[in-house]
């Protein structure tokens, strides 16, 4: 089963990738971007206390929604792929929608694929804000059922991106953070991943494209385990191909 997600994530990018830019000149694809990140870092708290860790990660937003997917390959197991699809209340009535801050609602899904057990599922409601100096800043509280536990719980994420420059160096900050409530045996957990990079792209004619810095690992309660808690600094080299 978990052989069968790691290929069809490779498959779905190398399909995903090539008909999103054709789609795009087609006006059914109205952006997208894929991305490779390799991360190093040590002190984790289960498993291989050191990892190097491959993620490929896409996202796009459609005439009727948006969708992102990754896979994170950890050269020493634990590998996780995850699909995040949302539809969007603004583009489905092609009118805007205003609440204060929020610019647009959602219905939002997740599916979760570790790999070992069964995969979860997050149903629920989003939100996207505008907020003065961030490129987005999004929302989303689910239910969330894990098959393998009993009962079911809620989740909430939370996603950014920003970009400022500092005497000329241009930096991306952007990052997530993902709390659940306790479910069957496992109890509730927090874990915070925010990300620095420098953009180092831009000194070799690659702005945008080439990203070099720390993204920092925050979880309490890792995978629901009470008091496994984790403080991680990873090194992380992001190479947007598009």
């Amino acid at each position: 089963m978990n052989n069968f997600w790691q290929i069809g994530f490779v498959v779905f990018i190398c399909a995903i990738w090539p008909v999103a830019a054709f789609a795009k000149d087609d006006g059914l694809i109205q952006w997208h971007s894929t991305n490779v990140q390799l991360l190093r870092g040590s002190g984790y708290a289960l498993g291989s206390s050191q990892r190097e860790i491959i993620t490929l990660q896409h996202a796009h937003g459609w005439t009727l929604g948006d969708n992102m997917v990754f896979y994170d390959a950890t050269l020493s197991g634990q590998d996780y792929f995850e699909w995040h699809s949302r539809l969007s209340l603004k583009k489905i009535r092609k009118a805007p929608v205003k609440i204060g801050p929020v610019k647009d609602i959602l219905l939002a899904s997740t599916l979760e694929v570790p790999e070992k057990g069964s995969a979860r599922y997050l149903f629920g409601v989003g939100a996207d804000w505008t907020i003065p100096g961030f490129k987005f800043f999004a929302t989303n509280f689910y239910l969330r059922d894990n098959p393998d536990l009993a009962g079911h719980t809620w989740a909430t994420t939370f996603a950014w991106k920003k970009t400022f420059a500092v005497r000329g160096q241009p930096f991306l900050f952007d990052g997530f953070v993902d709390m659940a409530g306790s479910e069957g045996t496992r109890s509730g957990y927090q874990l915070a991943a925010p990300t620095l990079l420098a953009d180092i792209g831009t000194h070799l004619g690659q702005a945008d494209k080439l990203f070099l810095g720390i993204e920092y690992q925050h979880w309490n309660n890792k995978f629901g385990l009470k008091d496994v808690d984790e403080r991680v600094a990873q090194l992380q080299l992001r190479w947007v191909l598009d």
